[in-house]
């Protein structure tokens, strides 16, 4: 009875640094986590807005998807909706590890960036801006087969 005990404890010990290992290999790892930032701004800032992202932003969070910190992020503009015509998105795998990513993207845009520190930033001529954070459900090319709604 000594020797199963023993051998359960292992395989429990075992088991999640297995489920670990698979977790951390990109190709198996699936956005959990959306953030959303929307602004109401003028249709003339839209251009700008979007320039000084592609030309600042997007990079260094392209490196941090590459790195496997974060999943994506982008700008999506409204065609046809309410005020919030500007939008900045970041998908990620876990709600820290996306509030982390957040923050390292500040940081090294701040580095890169240092006569920007004290700018008004890209979004300025917005005149409002709420934030949320939400968790996938189901949905297509989604090939988690663990029933539940979380995406978790």
């Amino acid at each position: 009875m000594k020797h199963l005990t023993v051998a359960i404890l292992a395989l429990g010990l075992a088991f999640p640094a297995t489920a670990m290992a698979q977790e951390d290999d990109d190709e198996d790892r699936v956005a959990t986590i959306l953030s959303i930032s929307s602004y109401q701004c003028p249709n003339s800032a839209i251009a700008g807005i979007s320039s000084g992202y592609d030309s600042i932003t997007r990079p260094v969070e392209e490196e941090l998807v590459a790195e496997g910190k974060m999943a994506s992020a982008g700008l999506f503009f409204h065609a046809w909706a309410d005020e919030w015509n500007v939008n900045y998105f970041r998908t990620g795998y876990d709600i820290g590890g996306l509030i982390d990513a957040i923050a390292e993207v500040g940081s090294r845009v701040a580095e890169a960036n240092p006569d920007l520190a004290d700018g008004p930033g890209p979004f300025a001529a917005c005149t409002a801006h709420k934030d949320g954070i939400y968790f996938f459900g189901p949905r297509t090319g989604d090939d988690d087969d663990d029933d539940d709604d979380g995406g978790n």
